[in-house]
This record gives structure tokens, sequence and C-alpha cells, in this order.
């Protein structure tokens, strides 16, 4: 299954400085079509993501999250993206690049 957009390519191709951070498995949203986690981090880096952004329902879900991020993606910068208070902050840090 190829999901990569033209857009992406389209900027390799121009050398645009733009950054592409995925949203993947957004709290507030649902997947257009069944895709674990797992897959939808490693194609979104596929397809041209630049970073992972997660964020769960709860601190321990997005923690969750971004260890399984970091599973299925070795190397992609990865950043929570909501849920930051100062008492979830160093949680995220330890598992996360940033918040």
């Amino acid at each position: 299954m190829q999901l990569g957009l033209p857009l992406v390519r389209a900027m390799r191709i121009v050398r645009s400085s733009v950054s592409i951070w995925a949203d993947v498995h957004d709290r507030t949203g649902t997947p257009v079509w069944p895709l674990s986690f797992a897959d939808g981090v490693a194609e979104a880096v596929r397809a041209g993501a630049d970073a992972i952004v997660v964020t769960g329902k709860s601190p321990d879900e997005t923690r969750r999250m971004a260890e399984g991020a970091r599973t299925a993606a070795p190397g992609t910068p990865l950043v929570v993206g909501g849920g930051g208070t100062p008492g979830t902050i160093p949680g995220f840090l330890a598992v996360a690049d940033g918040v």
C-alpha cells in the first residue's frame, strides 16, 4: 500500500525547507482506514514525515504511544503534542525529544 503524497515529492524536488510533522492517531481523530499505530508511524515516515507527533487521551497513553513510535521509527524525531504540565513533562521527555 502506498500512501505517499505528491506534495512530499514536490517538496524534495524544489528542496523546500519546510518540515512535515505527522500527528499519528491524534486523540481527537479517527483513522480513515484501519491501520495500527505502529504501521501508521512507519508509513508516515516512509511517506516523508520529518518528525512524529503523539498525543494520547491520558499521560500514560501518551507515553505508551511515544514508546511505540520509537520502536516503529527509530531515529525519527518524536514530539508529544499535548498534555504537557509541570507534572507530566519530565515523564514525556524521558520518551520523546520534545513537548
